[in-house]
């Protein structure tokens, strides 16, 4: 079995090697092959691939995700549904001025 320091040094360079999370601020924490991340991202994908990644090495029991997501994806997939919504009802609305005129 892996000791701490061990796991979390292996943990580091394996977050290092994911392209997406290079400019990512995520710290980590181990004790008994449980994994704690901490930190900021800037989206909702970079905290999931974070905990993907670290599920993947070896020693790993279990990841506890405590990143926060600061700005980005959450909030953009969140205009792209309001936005979806609005050209929706803009439609919506066109074709009942249109059908009842």
């Amino acid at each position: 079995m892996k000791t701490n320091l061990e796991l979390q040094k292996d943990v580091q360079e394996e977050l290092k090697w994911e392209p997406s999370l290079i400019d990512a601020e995520i710290r980590i924490s181990t004790e008994d092959g449980i994994v704690t991340l901490t930190g900021i991202v800037n989206s909702l994908s970079k905290k999931q691939t974070a905990s993907d990644v670290v599920k993947q090495v070896a020693g790993t029991k279990t990841v506890i995700n405590k990143i926060e997501v600061k700005t980005g994806e959450l909030s953009d997939i969140t205009k792209s549904t309001f936005g979806n919504f609005e050209n929706i009802l803009s439609n919506t609305e066109n074709s009942i001025k249109t059908s009842g005129a």
